[in-house]
């Protein structure tokens, strides 16, 4: 058997925007880095669209939804990676 991962995910709606926490239990801390992180995320999500009744629709939300954010300057003026992580972000 393979080694198992677990992420955290916490997400804070604060009026009508979601603030989100992902990161690793305590002592998986550093298991993964940011690159692991995102591929076992959007693993995640093609199983959340292969599961949907509308395949095409469900692809077309998240592509949707995904293109608002990165158009959307203001949706990642907050965000924080922490330190060591390897990737462009804010260290904190």
């Amino acid at each position: 058997m393979g080694q198992k991962h677990k992420i955290i995910i916490e997400v804070e709606d604060k009026d009508g925007r979601y603030f989100f926490d992902i990161q690793q239990p305590e002592p998986q801390r550093g298991s993964l880095d940011i690159q692991g992180i995102r591929a076992i995320l959007a693993g995640a999500l093609a199983l959340t669209i292969r599961g949907s009744e509308n395949e095409p629709k469900a692809m077309r939300e998240v592509i949707d939804y995904l293109n608002s954010e990165f158009v959307n300057p203001d949706s990642f003026t907050d965000v924080f990676i922490e330190k060591g992580d390897e990737d462009n972000g804010t260290e904190r």
